[in-house]
């Protein structure tokens, strides 16, 4: 029995199972591998043999095809395996650090369901005339090198599946994995977030993740402590305010994520914008410096030379005016904000492009552009800083 080489992992993740990058964006970023099948047989037929691999499993003791052929055979007999594309998703990972790892498998609840039928369940057509289908996580052990039959993870009734993927909880540990099973709905996006960490087949944690019009959860290591949290954004309307934007920090005890903190977004931002306004206003350059920039970058900036009216041009964008440094300044003017305003991301945080008018002690007034950063961590002592265009 001859199969074609295997795909390299990177074609994997170009592939049709590849989420889009919303602003969703899972960080970081997860593997998908499938494997290529479109009409698989019923669990008691082996498969056939131009059924090939798509993917390298980790280790290597099973091979991506022979996965696939004990998982196709041992399915239960109410389930079909997925296919998309002609392609089977399939996670292979040594839960137990046994040299042999465990296999996991999306399947379809419905066995009347015809080969193409299954396919056109990943088709986003189906999304608003087409009614759900129950899904389901098959959790396979590995007994040496030969699968077990599956534990059955109900998934629910879904419309369309999008991707299976998988990331680390703990940077440079293989243990505890987050798996995530991702699927459109006719209002945005659904995600079952599953923790494993051992090969029993149970998850040590179940969460379900929504991203539709003004709320949404991600996976995103808040603190840089190395671990995965969940970090949830929900906009509000608010009397007097606008639309609030609320931010909840989700973290992992070892056991479940549990929340520990929260922030609001625009009543934090006045209140800064304010502070940064009277600290202007008061002349006083190293304190208005203080309170407008972080401490990093405060700190790189002196690092360069700067005076502390050069730093404050640099800062708050005032050569995008004409300004080579700050001023005396007379007045100056934030607009008023009535939403989230952070719409952009690099590695200093989210920041957008804030113009406002500044007046000097000549009555001459000046509209500088400058980037506004809410920081990585939202939650720590500061929340928000000006920093340099470049950065």
């Amino acid at each position: 029995m001859k199969c074609l080489p295997l795909l390299p992992l990177a074609l994997l993740l170009a592939g049709c199972l590849s989420s889009p990058a919303p602003e969703i964006d899972i960080v970081p970023p997860a593997e998908t591998e499938e494997l290529p099948e479109a009409n698989l047989p019923p669990p008691e037929e082996e498969p056939p043999a131009a059924m090939r691999p798509a993917s390298e499993p980790v280790p290597p003791e099973i091979s991506a095809f022979e996965a696939l052929r004990q998982a196709a055979r041992l399915a239960p007999p109410e389930v079909r395996l997925l296919t998309v594309g002609g392609r089977v998703p399939l996670l292979l990972q040594d839960l137990n650090r046994d040299g042999h790892p465990e296999c996991l498998a999306v399947a379809v609840r419905d066995r009347s369901l015809k080969p193409a039928d299954i396919e056109a369940l990943s088709q986003s057509s189906r999304l608003f005339d087409s009614p759900g289908v129950g899904f389901a996580l098959l959790f396979y052990g590995n007994l040496q090198g030969s699968l077990r039959r599956p534990a059955l993870i109900d998934l629910g009734q879904r419309k369309v599946f999008e991707s299976l993927t998988r990331t680390p909880l703990r940077a440079g540990r293989a243990v505890p994995l987050v798996v995530t099973v991702s699927f459109l709905s006719p209002d945005g996006r659904e995600q079952e977030l599953l923790v494993f960490d051992n090969a029993g087949g149970a998850p040590r944690y179940r969460r379900s993740l929504v991203e539709r019009l003004g709320s949404r959860s991600w996976l995103e290591d808040v603190d840089g402590d190395g671990t995965l949290d969940i970090l949830t954004r929900e906009k509000v309307l608010e009397e007097g305010v606008g639309y609030e934007t609320f931010l909840t920090w989700s973290r992992w005890n070892g056991r479940a994520f549990t929340e520990v903190a929260t922030r609001n977004v625009l009543r934090g931002l006045t209140g800064f914008l304010a502070s940064v306004r009277e600290a202007l206003l008061s002349g006083d350059r190293r304190r208005a410096a203080e309170v407008a920039g972080d401490g990093r970058e405060l700190a790189r900036l002196r690092a360069r030379g700067l005076k502390e009216g050069e730093l404050l041009a640099a800062l708050l964008g005032l050569e995008s005016a004409g300004l080579q440094e700050l001023p005396r300044v007379t007045e100056v003017v934030f607009p008023q904000i009535l939403e989230d305003p952070f719409i952009a991301r690099d590695s200093g945080g989210q920041y957008f492009e804030l113009t406002y008018r500044l007046v000097d002690e000549n009555g001459m007034s000046y509209l500088p552009k400058a980037r506004l950063y809410m920081l990585r961590n939202p939650f720590a002592e500061r929340q928000f800083a000006f920093r340099p265009g470049e950065h």
